[in-house]
């Protein structure tokens, strides 16, 4: 989980975790987990090559800007979802600037993104989902 920081003085523009990489994990779930991944109010995060597998979680990634009006980027690249999520695969809540998702795999029926906007008008690039359920 990147999360910002909760000490005295810490807020939603001076404590996130921002551009970090969650790069090659394997999430093994426990039934009922919230997420596998959780990204909290932090900006210029990339996911890549990920692994989310097990249990099944509420989400597999649950991606939250927390409204922060400088939270502004992120990318989710190769992630495989091998079990059912409970509410949905991947869910983005956003302020503004924007979230580049591609190269998803999902090995069960999901629903794959739910996305939201919480302030603003954020822009959501969806690419190269090469494998659906039917």
């Amino acid at each position: 989980m990147l999360d910002n920081g909760d000490w005295a003085g810490a807020g939603l523009s001076n404590a996130q975790s921002n551009h970090s990489l969650i790069e090659q994990v394997r999430v093994f779930n426990r039934g009922g987990n919230f997420s596998a991944i959780s990204v909290i109010g932090a900006s210029g995060v990339i996911l890549r090559q990920c692994v989310s597998e097990g249990g099944e979680p509420q989400y597999h990634i649950y991606w939250d800007s927390k409204g922060a009006t400088v939270v502004k980027d992120g990318k989710i690249e190769g992630v495989h979802i091998e079990s059912k999520s409970t509410i949905a695969g991947i869910k983005a809540k956003l302020a503004s600037g924007y979230i580049t998702i591609s190269d998803v795999y999902s090995q069960y029926d999901n629903v794959l993104f739910d996305v939201e906007a919480t302030v603003g008008y954020p822009h959501v690039y969806i690419k190269n989902i090469h494998w659906f359920i039917s």
